[in-house]
């Protein structure tokens, strides 16, 4: 007995069912498993920058409201602190929205930018290198690490939450286990980063915007973010899908590095696993900013306002003196309402696709 053609199922396994349409499921199939001639769906930019609009109107609110409880925490040296913190964290941020774009998630940013702080600090203070070899080995590293990722979810087709996240306690146990308990101070002519906090704030600026920017395009959008896909997770990713997640890999663990670089430049010195719980910051302020869980829908400013207003938020708490629990309490309620965020916006992002009509004769 014959077995039955294999059919791709397209229906739409990401979208609430009180969401849907009514009639049959418009929203194809992950790109290249849909039925040959059918049109792709889109996705509605302007449903993000509404949404972008919005932050954008908080991180001017708590901006105002950190004035007034203390005008000098944003004047002169304490806006270089806080900017240099910003451009740190938002480096991580940078790179984790770009995992999560393409449906790759790296869980493991807040370890990596631990990792390479101690590497700069190991190999300035312990192996004498100058501090131009140490920051470029440290991001050299994020690099490798990223692909040898890379090659561990696309090999075995695990989830890369999954993969990431047991990388990020491995990381963990090798940091502490080379420098101990022990912080690394930094030693010799260091350079200052703080005096040009303003550059690496607008660098971060600048990724963020032009990488969503960029990402609107539909070509590069669907290409990179092919990941995505509702199929059986034994069935190998497109080739977009792989191609993709081994770039966002790699990106995303040299920036992660980068932000660990920064920022043991601005303290002076490392500690194992003290930017770990970054990683936890960075996923509230992207998914604040709109990207989806799901992979591929994205703003181009989200990522930016979002690492704006957790900074503000905590710059705040610290005014305030509060304790340093609420941060992590608020961490954890935007990480909550990020996911609801982007859910309503991948259910409101997604533009119907007029079904092609069939041929008629007469």
């Amino acid at each position: 007995m014959s077995q039955p053609p294999y059919r791709v199922d397209e229906e739409d396994h990401t979208t609430l069912a009180l969401m849907d349409p009514p009639g049959p499921p418009e929203y194809p199939a992950p790109p290249g498993s849909g039925e040959p001639g059918r049109p792709v769906e889109g996705d509605r930019i302007w449903v993000h920058l509404a949404w972008e609009l919005l932050l954008a109107v908080g991180v001017v609110a708590t901006f105002l409201a950190v004035r007034n409880s203390d005008a000098d925490a944003l004047r002169g040296e304490g806006l270089d602190n806080f900017l240099i913190q910003v451009a740190s964290l938002g480096f991580i941020a940078s790179g984790l929205s770009f995992s999560l774009r393409a449906a790759v998630p790296n869980l493991a940013v807040g370890a990596i930018a631990s990792g390479a702080a101690v590497v700069v600090g190991q190999l300035v203070t312990d192996a004498g290198w100058g501090y131009g070899a140490a920051i470029s080995m440290a991001l050299l590293s994020g690099a490798v690490l990223g692909f040898a990722l890379a090659l561990v979810v696309i090999a075995f087709h695990v989830p890369a939450w999954a993969a990431t996240l047991g990388t990020a306690v491995l990381l963990g146990g090798v940091t502490a286990g080379v420098v101990g308990a022990n912080r690394v101070a930094l030693d010799g002519d260091q350079p200052d980063v703080v005096a040009s906090a303003w550059i690496w704030a607008a660098v971060f600026a600048a990724v963020s915007v032009v990488g969503g920017a960029a990402w609107v395009a539909p070509g590069l959008r669907r290409g990179l973010g092919g990941g995505r896909q509702d199929r059986d997770a034994a069935h190998r990713p497109p080739a977009g899908g792989v191609f993709g997640g081994l770039i966002a890999l790699v990106v995303c663990s040299t920036l992660a590095s980068a932000g660990g670089v920064l920022s043991v430049l601005r303290l002076g010195g490392a500690a194992p696993r003290a930017l770990d719980n970054l990683t936890w910051v960075a996923f509230g302020a992207v998914l604040l900013g709109g990207v989806s869980v799901f992979g591929r829908r994205a703003g181009i400013f989200g990522t930016l306002f979002g690492v704006l207003l957790l900074s503000l938020i905590q710059l705040w708490l610290v005014v305030e003196s509060v304790d340093t629990w609420v941060f992590t309490t608020v961490t954890g309620s935007a990480i909550v309402v990020g996911l609801i965020v982007s859910r309503l916006l991948e259910a409101a992002g997604r533009k119907p696709v007029r079904q092609p009509r069939p041929p008629q004769y007469y």
